[in-house]
């Protein structure tokens, strides 16, 4: 594959020319020779020692980028953090009044068992005391009801026996008395412990309530920190620029692209949808190891955005999205039979230009070109930065595809709530 300008752009000279362009070019300084006054015997005067170019600073985009995303990234950390720890605490209310209302069921069943125990005894006390009274009445004065005492004669027996009687009260109300009092008692702290059960449960109601809100932050700052990651991962994985390896996993979607180009440039004139194409870049890529983001990227550079103006060496129904045979001195760039070869021979050479090892019986898939694993330029790309003067003779040919793949991230960075 000869180098060349992008196939939509300007064309330079290229690093390597055909016989026949490079016999016009010979005669052509020939020309010149003899039109500046220089014997063509004549050795012409040494050239000045080139200067070294000063190497290009690097594009301040990503850094600045990524800089504003991690601290947005941070941020939302910290707020997720803050959220976390909110709702861990309600849980840790939640499970202390749990457990404090358990123990308060708890001590109310035992009190209103109490209680229940308290008036049981109560009854039992005062139906043992009628009998004992009964008994000690009998005993006083025979087997005559109380009422018989208004008819004794003796009033030695009627007193004796009303003695014996105003005792057996006496002692019956005490007993009575104190079994009430007990009763009494137990009553009241049943009663206490059940209205310490309500203020516990109504606690847990209280904190229970505030548990949906508290997940709800959490799940809402995660979500959040997720998006905030997403954006400054993708930022970071062009973090070098121009020096971001050919190979590697996209951070980019199929969904990305598609939706940045239909959101910033008139539809392609393409053979499929930029949907399906998009699709195709980045399952090929997938598939070759190529990050397919990026090398849709450069098919925005090489085709004038998929438009492919008229004067360009490749048309839309080529299938050829990245000028492959397109070189400075040919009429015509390769044409592909389907949109999926095009994309794929794309990724096939752009493994070959950044793996030195690879061979053609290593690809995905069959190779497009079979003779693709000799080419002269295998291995010399390891990045992106080595495509220029390789892939094209465009000076800031890797710039420019970093350029637009800059674009997209901002414009999905943007979208991406």
């Amino acid at each position: 594959m000869h180098a060349r300008a992008p196939s939509t752009g300007p064309h330079r000279v290229p690093m390597i020319m055909d016989v026949t362009r490079a016999g016009t070019v010979v005669a052509l300084a020939l020309m010149n020779l003899v039109l500046s006054g220089i014997p063509l015997g004549a050795a012409p005067a040494p050239a000045p020692p080139p200067t070294a170019a000063a190497p290009a600073a690097p594009d301040p985009t990503p850094l600045v980028r990524i800089a504003g995303l991690s601290a947005g990234a941070g941020a939302a950390d910290a707020a997720l953090s803050d959220a976390t720890g909110r709702r861990n605490r309600i849980a840790a209310d939640l499970a202390a009044a749990q457990a404090a209302l358990a123990q308060a069921d708890a001590a109310t069943s035992d009190l209103n068992a109490a209680a229940a125990d308290a008036e049981a005894r109560y009854a039992a006390t005062r139906a043992e005391l009628d009998r004992i009274a009964a008994l000690t009445y009998m005993q006083g004065g025979g087997d005559a009801p109380a009422l018989d005492i208004l008819t004794v004669t003796d009033p030695l027996d009627t007193g004796r026996r009303r003695l014996l009687l105003s005792r057996a009260d006496d002692a019956r109300r005490r007993v009575v008395a104190q079994a009430r009092a007990d009763h009494a008692a137990a009553v009241r702290a049943a009663k206490q412990a059940e209205e310490e059960r309500a203020r516990r449960r109504a606690r847990v109601t209280a904190v229970e309530r505030t548990v949906p809100a508290a997940d709800a932050a959490v799940a809402g700052a995660r979500v959040r920190a997720d998006a905030a990651h997403r954006r400054l991962d993708r930022w970071l994985s062009v973090s070098n620029g121009i020096d971001t390896p050919i190979l590697g996993t996209p951070a980019l979607t199929a969904a990305d692209l598609a939706s940045w180009f239909k959101a910033t440039r008139p539809p392609p004139n393409t053979t499929v949808t930029i949907d399906d194409l998009a699709a195709l870049f980045l399952g090929e890529g997938h598939d070759e190891g190529v990050r397919g983001d990026i090398a849709f990227a450069q098919s925005i550079v090489e085709t004038g955005s998929f438009s492919y103006p008229a004067g360009g060496l490749v048309n839309g129904t080529d299938n050829n999205f990245a000028g492959v045979g397109a070189c400075d001195s040919c009429a015509h760039g390769h044409v592909y039979p389907d949109a999926r070869t095009g994309v794929r021979v794309q990724m096939q050479y752009l493994h070959v230009y950044a793996d030195p090892k690879i061979t053609v019986a290593r690809f995905a898939h069959p190779p497009v070109d079979p003779n693709m694993d000799q080419n002269f330029r295998k291995g010399q790309a390891r990045t992106w930065a080595g495509l220029t003067h390789t892939w094209a003779t465009a000076d800031g040919y890797a710039n420019s595809i970093l350029r637009v793949y800059y674009e997209i991230l901002d414009w999905v960075t943007a979208h991406d709530r």
